[in-house]
């Protein structure tokens, strides 16, 4: 029963509804009073916008939010591999030999294949390491770099829109290759070919990307924005290297390293 009310919600007319409600400039009282009820709803800290309330003229302006400058600093020590975003550390685990989450490892009714979350072949990440990053509404919704490399391509796939939520990950089997995405693929980076992942969600009408491929990007630069939503993955290659990875479930912020490794050892 509850699968059919998921399929409901998954569809993009209810995107393209809150992608109209999102982006309507309101008058400026009642604009601030959807954005301020958003706020007391989800907790959001004011004081890490760079802008306050009265500044946003659409309700996609304030999700969309950047910081206060210098808020969250970019660990720089050599071999890190930083969080792409705020939100809670739900999963980090490893890929077998076929490139998929084996049974031990699946997030729920999460078992899926690399190939089919990036839509293309993925033999480089047999035994390779994914780490799922969740966004809640009220997190800051920009998405960044974990690691300076070579964006080698930017790639957008069309899917549902299914809740990324407990839900969601219960009732809709392999639910994050079946939502629209976006793939930020690095080539040859300290961590090898290392692919970030933007998966969409209910509401989700649009990832915008902030950069092309070809660019050389320094880790903490923006990769792009969910108008509405979501979830990161981050998945890179076993190398004969030393990982120290962290605990999960915990609240991360972008920027604080989740793996460490020593680049003069691949």
């Amino acid at each position: 029963m509850i699968k059919p009310l998921l399929d409901l919600t998954a569809g993009p007319r209810l995107a393209a509804t809150m992608e109209r409600f999102a982006d309507s400039a309101l008058p400026g009282p009642a604009m601030r009073a959807v954005i301020t009820a958003w706020v007391r709803a989800f907790g959001v800290d004011m004081d890490e916008s760079a802008q306050p309330i009265a500044d946003f003229e659409t309700l996609n302006a304030f999700f969309t939010r950047a910081l206060r400058p210098g808020i969250r600093p970019v660990d720089a020590t050599p071999g890190a591999l930083v969080s792409p975003a705020d939100g809670v550390l739900s999963f980090a685990g490893r890929l077998d030999a076929d490139s998929r989450l084996p049974p031990g490892a699946e997030v729920k009714n999460q078992g899926w294949a690399a190939s089919e979350l990036i839509g293309r072949a993925a033999a480089h990440l047999r035994h390779g390491h994914v780490v799922v990053v969740y966004l809640s509404p009220r997190d800051y919704h920009r998405v960044h770099a974990p690691l300076t490399g070579t964006l080698a391509s930017v790639t957008a796939i069309p899917g549902a829109r299914y809740p990324v939520n407990r839900l969601g990950l219960e009732h809709v089997p392999s639910l994050f290759t079946r939502n629209l995405r976006t793939v930020f693929s690095f080539a040859d980076t300290d961590f090898g070919d290392v692919e970030v992942v933007m998966v969409g969600a209910t509401n989700v009408g649009r990832i915008t990307s902030s950069v092309n491929p070809g660019a050389t990007v320094t880790r903490g630069d923006e990769l792009g924005r969910f108008n509405l939503g979501s979830t990161v993955v981050l998945l890179w290659p076993d190398r004969p290297q030393t990982v120290v990875g962290p605990t999960v479930p915990r609240p991360v912020r972008y920027g604080e390293a989740l793996f460490h490794t020593t680049p003069a050892q691949i």
